[in-house]
């Protein structure tokens, strides 16, 4: 049972790092065309005919900044938003979407679960999750 039980998990293991592999071939080809998908998550990713796909496209942003829209507040996914992305940086750029997809990878292998879970959960506002993120965001570097 116990063999059973540590092969399904390495299994599992393999599908999220195919699922991760995948999706950072997609965004290697929508930063290559000018875009960051600015909204990962695993709500935005689909499986089908053996294949991960990414979509939902609402929050995307140039990255040459003299076309993207003016930013005055934080839209879309905080869990796995990137720390650049909760500063309202003007500026999408493509680490951020590196960053967002290791957050979701990192939940996935580590049981669904992130060291700002419980914040996340229990937010009273997204500005106020944001604050709490960024302060111990600094406290770290």
């Amino acid at each position: 049972m116990e063999n059973q039980n540590l092969a399904s998990q390495a299994e599992f293991r393999i599908k999220i790092m195919e699922m991760a592999i995948q999706i950072l071939d997609a965004l290697v080809l929508l930063h290559k065309v000018g875009f960051c998908h600015w909204d990962l998550k695993l709500d935005n990713i689909c499986f089908s005919d053996g294949r991960y796909y990414l979509i939902d496209f609402a929050f995307s942003q140039r990255i040459n900044p003299e076309h993207n829209r003016k930013i005055t507040e934080f839209k879309g996914n905080s869990m796995f938003a990137s720390i650049r992305k909760f500063q309202i940086c003007p500026k999408a750029a493509p680490i951020d979407d590196i960053e967002s997809l290791f957050y979701l990878v990192a939940f996935c292998l580590d049981g669904f679960y992130l060291p700002w879970l419980q914040d996340y959960i229990n937010q009273d506002s997204t500005e106020q999750f944001i604050y709490n993120r960024l302060k111990k965001a600094s406290k770290n570097h």
